[in-house]
């Protein structure tokens, strides 16, 4: 709109004031796509980093798991407390 009445008080004719504001809008419309790209990527390098964070936890789940029912184990059953000694 700026770039209009600019074109408007220096007396272009119509056509060069429309090739101007359809380089603006132009240049407008890369740099609004650019941004967007922007943001695009780091929430997907946001969302990758929560997916790998959530995998460490359920690994980090499932070892504590299987260390707690080989405890729970020896214990019930007695192993590792006993040491036969005898030849």
């Amino acid at each position: 709109m700026l770039f209009g009445l600019w074109c408007y008080r220096l007396n272009l004719p119509i056509k060069i004031q429309i090739m101007v504001e359809a380089l603006t809008n132009l240049s407008a419309a890369q740099t609004m796509s650019q941004i967007q790209m922007r943001v695009a990527r780091k929430i997907l390098d946001i969302q990758q980093s929560d997916g790998q964070a959530a995998i460490q936890l359920i690994q980090a789940a499932a070892n504590n798991v299987t260390k707690a029912g080989d405890a729970l184990v020896a214990q019930a059953t007695g192993l590792g407390t006993m040491l036969d000694v005898r030849a």
